[in-house]
């Protein structure tokens, strides 16, 4: 599994363009070229309606509300790979 988290800039740049950047784009054809889910939280935080300063801090990194949106977006596929195949 391959996630995706952008930063400020991108998130910026896909809300104005509607499109991810050149380095996610690279990052997905090679989850794709190997066969690996890819889980983009670009247009998660981007159509989030928030401002970005709820979601990185001045230097860069996450807030709480950012890890937070992504837990509630990634919690499901991950569960489901990490039960899939398990024996009943």
């Amino acid at each position: 599994m391959i996630c995706y988290i952008p930063i400020s800039q991108e998130v910026n740049e896909f809300r104005r363009t509607q499109r991810v950047s050149a380095d996610e784009a690279a990052v997905g054809r090679l989850a794709a070229a190997q066969g690996l889910p890819f889980w983009s939280l670009t247009p998660l935080l981007a159509r989030a309606g928030q401002p970005l300063e709820r979601f990185y801090y001045q230097e860069g990194h996450w807030t709480a509300a950012a890890h937070e949106l992504a837990a509630q977006y990634l919690s499901g596929p991950v569960q489901g790979r990490l039960t899939a195949g398990r024996p009943e």
